[in-house]
């Protein structure tokens, strides 16, 4: 008999994941690059920074602010000038050495310029994810993920804007950019504030979560994601997603009662006869650009419990018997080196669910995936595959 492995795909969101909001410079002079080169900055050419991490408590870091902020205009200048090919008349560059500013102030209007540098350099964690605008008649939002921890840096020249003055930036993994007309207004508004580095508030966390991870768990909640690549999406689409969707809430709510009723996940395919209780029926939020996706979100398993049964489904054969529940297998890649409370649930809920089926639940749940997979070319985040 065909044995499968279900591949959740699901990242595990640890609690100490934090999101920052950067703005990339005036008329978003940057963000071109920020994308071209996959790596993201502060406005601060010159900046000299110590080799490994940094703290808010490093002794010199408001000399080294300064040094930089007196690079910024001559370098500025002087990248002007060379375009126009007047380097005769580049000024000379200002004092490079920290110890020259180490008995200046730093004026009022630079803390945002310390507070930026601490959060970018110090704070910001690897595996943090940074939301960055572009200009709003583009309507995108870019969403990256940093693949470093802060005290591991590259640097950035920009030769149109500052010569051969080096940026000290960090590498970035970028996911899709995302339509700002999908997000909240008061996401949006936040985004549009011009301070260079700052954390967003944990109220927008899932939002971001969303758009970036699609299939995901995160203080509590599970979410999947399906993607759809059809410009039609019919009546009967939405029928075979519902009763699918409903096959998992019943699964999810007979496994949290310990399957005591056999005999109703049996039937289980009579869907619209079960009565499942609110709190396990998906919250699905849909978008409608091409390719379209689904987000199905809940407090119990019941999201990641269609994401396998659904990629099980659309693997393997209407016209073959249902997998032993010993041949199917649940594991979840994306939780590497993270405790993933995801995988072990769901295992146990698809053996149970496929222990009890009949072989016309089966057939009928096969067919209605397979509709799906086709028509409207539905597919999810999570992968089946023989083994």
């Amino acid at each position: 008999m065909t044995q499968y492995t279900i591949d959740l795909n699901t990242r595990i969101v640890p609690p100490q994941r934090q999101v920052w909001r950067l703005f990339p410079g005036k008329k978003y002079r940057f963000l071109q690059s920020f994308e071209r080169q996959h790596s993201v900055f502060l406005d601060l050419p010159g900046l000299q920074l110590p080799d490994g991490p940094i703290t808010s408590d490093l002794p010199d870091l408001d000399a080294r602010i300064l040094a930089a902020r007196a690079i910024e205009p001559w370098a500025a200048r002087a990248a002007q000038l060379a375009r126009q090919g007047r380097t005769d008349e580049i000024p000379d560059p200002p004092d490079r050495d920290i110890a020259a500013y180490a008995d200046k102030r730093l004026p009022k209007e630079a803390h945002t310029d310390k507070g930026a540098v601490i959060g970018f350099f110090a704070r910001a964690a690897i595996g943090d994810l940074v939301v960055v605008p572009d200009a709003i008649p583009t309507r995108r939002v870019l969403i990256g993920e940093f693949i470093d921890g802060p005290e591991r840096r590259t640097s950035v020249i920009l030769p149109e804007m500052y010569g051969d003055e080096p940026m000290p930036a960090r590498l970035v993994r970028w996911y899709p950019p995302v339509n700002e007309l999908e997000l909240s207004a008061e996401l949006s508004t936040v985004l549009r504030r011009p301070n260079a580095f700052t954390l967003l508030g944990q109220s927008f966390h899932q939002e971001i979560f969303d758009h970036s991870y699609g299939t995901y768990y995160a203080d509590g909640v599970y979410a999947t994601r399906l993607w759809t690549e059809a410009e039609r999406f019919t009546t009967e689409d939405a029928l075979s997603l519902s009763l699918l969707s409903r096959l998992a809430s019943t699964v999810a709510q007979a496994q949290e009662a310990g399957l005591s009723d056999p005999v109703q996940i049996a039937h289980i395919w009579q869907v619209l006869e079960v009565d499942v209780a609110e709190r396990f029926l998906l919250d699905l939020k849909v978008n409608i650009n091409s390719p379209g996706s689904l987000a199905l979100k809940s407090r119990t398993l019941a999201p990641l419990i269609l994401a396998a049964l659904f990629s099980l489904l659309t693997t393997a054969s209407a016209a073959e018997p249902q997998p032993n529940p010993n041949g199917a297998k649940v594991v979840n890649t994306a939780a590497t080196g993270t405790p993933d409370p995801c995988a072990p649930a769901v295992d146990e809920a698809v053996r149970e669910a496929l222990s009890y089926m009949q072989y016309d639940v089966w057939r009928n749940a096969c067919l209605r995936a397979k509709s799906l997979a086709e028509h409207p070319r539905m597919r999810g985040d999570s992968r089946a595959a023989t083994r």
